[in-house]
């Protein structure tokens, strides 16, 4: 009797606490301890636990098919990660498409503003930001 009722208050505080997702179009893999998931074709990330921890939101980056298998950055994005708990979000501005970071919340923890990035790795990224200078020659 004692592990009967064990049981059955484990299943019931199991129950409060897990969330259901429903109507996913895309479940991607698991990555660092997180998994991507489309829904209304926007993206977030559940943990390994189940639970929503980066809301859905349509800046996050991912590519459906790589151009060739030397792309860097943003094109080698096949799914999309929380790689060292950074994600890869996208902003464009007068027609050009910027890239940033969100953290495994969901907060923009570096703005949008580079040409190509890559995910993180060991706590660093590549990315390219280009500042052009003129000169009136004289």
């Amino acid at each position: 009797m004692k592990n009967y009722l064990f049981l059955m208050l484990f299943l019931f505080s199991a129950a409060g606490v897990s969330q259901e997702i429903k109507d996913l179009q895309v479940v991607g893999p698991l990555h660092d301890g997180f998994i991507p998931v489309m829904k209304n074709n926007q993206w977030g990330f559940i943990n390994s636990e189940g639970d929503l921890v980066v809301d859905f939101r349509d800046d996050l980056v991912h590519h459906e098919v790589k151009t060739t298998g030397n792309d860097l950055g943003v094109l080698s994005q096949k799914y999309l990660m929380l790689s060292d708990g950074m994600a890869i979000v996208n902003k464009k501005v007068g027609g050009i498409t910027y890239y940033g970071f969100i953290d495994a919340t969901g907060k923009v923890v570096i703005e949008p503003q580079y040409l190509n990035v890559s995910n993180f790795n060991n706590e660093q990224a590549l990315a390219l930001k280009i500042e052009e200078t003129f000169f009136r020659a004289e």
